[in-house]
C-alpha cells in the first residue's frame, strides 16, 4: 500500500468513526501525546482494583522483606 493509499484508507476509516472518545484517542496519537492517555481493558482495571483493595487490607510485603526472602532462597 502506497503512502497516498494509506492516507486515503485512514481518512475513510476516521470518517466512519462515531465514538468521540476514540477520535480523541486518535487525535492524541497524532499529536504525540499518547503518554497523557492511558486506556485500560476491563481486565486491567479489575486487576488494579484488586491490588488496591489488597493493599488497603494490608495484604502486601515491603521491599526489604522481599529482598531478605530472596537472599535466603539464593543461599539455599
Amino acid at each position: 500500500m502506497s503512502t497516498v493509499e494509506l492516507k486515503e484508507f485512514l481518512k475513510a476509516k476516521i470518517d466512519e468513526i462515531e465514538n468521540n472518545s476514540f477520535l480523541i484517542y486518535i487525535k492524541n496519537i497524532l499529536n504525540n501525546k499518547i503518554d497523557d492517555l492511558i486506556i485500560l481493558t476491563s481486565k486491567q482495571k479489575a486487576s488494579i482494583a484488586k491490588g488496591q483493595f489488597e493493599y488497603s487490607e494490608g495484604n502486601f510485603k515491603n521491599n526489604d522483606f522481599v529482598n531478605e526472602e530472596i537472599e535466603k532462597w539464593l543461599k539455599e
